[in-house]
């Protein structure tokens, strides 16, 4: 998606630009296997976080749903029937 270089240094110099190489780390590389790898270990790396995090937020949620059932029936079902039970 970058212009080329090369033509754009043409273009100056048709301009009156002084001529000068074009540096190298100007010039776009050519994407190469590597790149493609790293792209796709990245992608599932990102999916798998997510799916991480998803799963840690499923499991944080059912263990405070836990504890509060828990607090709930204590409060409302063991304490009463167990002073119900007093004589």
């Amino acid at each position: 998606m970058h212009p080329d270089p090369e033509d754009r240094a043409a273009r100056l110099q048709a301009l009156g630009a002084a001529s000068a190489e074009v540096a190298s780390a100007a010039r776009t590389p050519a994407t190469t296997p590597a790149d493609v790898r790293s792209v796709l270990l990245w992608g599932v790396a990102a999916v798998a976080l997510v799916a991480l995090l998803l799963v840690l937020n499923l499991v944080t949620t059912a263990a405070l749903l836990y504890v509060v059932w828990k607090v709930l029936t204590l409060r409302f079902v063991t304490l009463p029937g167990g002073l119900a039970a007093l004589p």
